[in-house]
Order: structure tokens, then sequence, then C-alpha cells
């Protein structure tokens, strides 16, 4: 694996927050729909400038893929070895409604595989990582200390489990309804992911399409965190730098399925 120097990527992730924050309520941030008519704001385009920029600088062999920006077309991108999957602001939506939920998310893939991801809460000042093989971790006021899943089943018999506060869709409701003894957390961007890793949350159940750029920091941080992230049917580890950007069906657990 590529050597991977923590201590920069940390740096980009406080440096694309302050730039986040510098915007975060502040009065006539600008919004604009994107062709799906998702939003994007300034925010989201400064921070995508500014970890880009520092990636290829302190990693120029190492091409990007970033929500915010052109992708290469797959008769590129298929021969790359590695790659960085890069969303600027995770929660766009939560940033815009002012709920504090969003982040930004950093990961390395090789080939297929995503082998260190980053993820940074921009308004508690918190980042989470993981590099494969070494464990996931979280870093507060400095501080790194290690995260694991909790035990699956949970020991309290009651399912905690993850749920989006602003993308509801009919098929997760009807997967829901046939769960019994459940609590539902609605939180937004990759907090669900994290909240499963950090042992705070059991399941996390996705029947819309997401994109690579949405999960491949929080696979590599929940799998080292001893938990999984796999597709609904067939339960397989989600797979990133396809030819098709969009994800399939997932569910996410403090279980592991392979």
């Amino acid at each position: 694996m590529v050597d991977i120097d923590i201590l920069k990527i940390l740096n980009i992730c406080n440096e694309a927050s302050d730039v986040i924050m510098g915007l975060y309520k502040k009065p006539g941030t600008k919004i604009q729909n994107k062709k799906d008519f998702s939003p994007v704001t300034e925010a989201d385009l400064a921070s995508n400038f500014i970890i880009e920029k520092r990636l290829k600088e302190y990693f120029p062999d190492i091409p990007v893929i970033s929500e915010e920006s052109d992708v290469p077309d797959y008769s590129i991108r298929k021969n790359w070895d590695y790659c960085w999957i890069v969303d600027p602001l995770d929660g766009t939506r939560e940033f815009i409604n002012q709920t504090g939920e969003f982040t930004l998310n950093i990961a390395l893939v090789q080939k297929h595989i995503p082998v260190a991801g980053f993820v940074h809460i921009p308004e508690q000042g918190i980042t989470y990582f993981a590099i494969k093989g070494k464990g996931a971790y979280k870093i507060k006021d400095n501080i790194p200390e290690f995260i694991s899943v909790s035990k699956y089943p949970a020991p309290q018999k009651t399912k905690r489990i993850t749920v989006s506060r602003f993308h509801k869709d009919i098929n997760t409701s009807r997967y829901l309804e046939k769960i019994k003894n459940k609590i539902l957390i609605e939180t937004g961007s990759s907090l669900k992911i994290l909240a499963i890793a950090e042992g705070l949350a059991d399941v996390y159940p996705r029947l819309a399409h997401l994109y690579e750029w949405d999960m491949a920091a929080g696979q590599i941080i929940i799998e080292e965190a001893g938990g999984s992230l796999v597709t609904l049917y067939g339960k397989k580890p989600l797979q990133y730098n396809k030819k098709n950007l969009k994800l399939p069906y997932f569910i996410a657990s403090s279980k592991k399925y392979f």
C-alpha cells in the first residue's frame, strides 16, 4: 500500500473545515441546484477547491474523484491503481438547515477497495479515521482514541437504527416496518456510519441509491472498527471506482457479514 502521511490528511481536513465554518450560518451564502436538482453551496465548492489542491500537492501521483468536480471517463479510471474519493461537504441539506450534522469525507481507494478513510465533523472539530489493518480512531482535542462497534445483536435486544433526517424513502421505510424492538436515530451525513463504528448504534439500512463519495471513507472506518458495510442483497463489501458510481442498496452494521 502507498504510504500515507496521516498528519497531512488531518491538516487538509482542518483547512477545509475552516473554510466551511467561515460560510456556515453566514447570511447570503450562495446556494444553487445541480443538474439532479440537489443543492450545492459555495461551502461545498470552496471545500472542494482546498481538498483537491492539497491532495494534488501532497500526492501528485494519485488522481482524485470528487462529487463537485468532473469525473474522468471509466476508460481512464479503470487503469488507476489508487485514487482519492472525496465528498467535500457530505450533508449539504444539513448545512443549509443549520443542524451541524455535516461532514467532509476523504478516502483512499486501492483498485476497488478503500484502504484509508477520514471523516471530519466541522462543527465539532472531530475527525474519525482508519487505515487498513491498523484500526479505527476518533481524534478529539488532538487526542486519538480507538473506537469499535458494539456487540451484535445489541445486549439490550433493541436495535438502534440510524436513519436519514432529510432523505426518507419508501423502500427503507418498508424495510424498517419489518424490524421489531427498534429505536430510530435520525441524523445526517456520514454521522450514521460513525455512530455504528463508535458503538452508539447498531444498523443503518439504505434502500435508495447514494454515490461512492458518500460511503468510501465510512466503509474502511466501520470495517476497521469491527463492523461491516455490505450490499443488502448478497452481503458483499461495497466496491469503489466502478464504471457506475452509484452504490447498490446496502446495510451498515456492527455485525460482520464476511
